[in-house]
């Protein structure tokens, strides 16, 4: 009876010796909130998107997912700076355009 146990054990254990063991804990959302991060910050409504997804995967699963919260605060922090960028933008060039308009196609504003 102690050879089965110990023949059960040694197969158990299937790595070489030198090789090291570190299990990577898979939850669900994890490479999707990693996938949403790296987005946010190239198309941030994607990262956004994709954040959100992942978030609430984890969610039900109880599970704490930094990657997919930082990828939801990292796309929406950009989103708002780049339409804020933008609306100043066009209240800036807004009087330039319409003159250049004006001189350009005859058109009264």
């Amino acid at each position: 009876m102690a050879d089965k146990n110990l023949a059960d054990k040694s197969m158990a254990n299937t790595s070489t010796p030198g090789q090291a063991q570190h299990p990577t804990p898979e939850y669900p959302g994890q490479s999707l909130g990693i996938t949403g991060l790296v987005f946010s910050f190239v198309l941030p409504l994607v990262g956004l998107v994709l954040g959100v997804i992942a978030w609430n995967w984890s969610k039900k699963w109880g599970v704490h997912n930094a990657p997919a919260r930082a990828a939801v605060v990292v796309g929406a922090v950009i989103m708002t700076v780049g339409l804020i960028i933008y609306v100043a933008w066009i209240i800036a060039a807004g009087p330039y355009l319409l003159q250049v308009m004006q001189m350009r196609w005859g058109m009264r504003g």
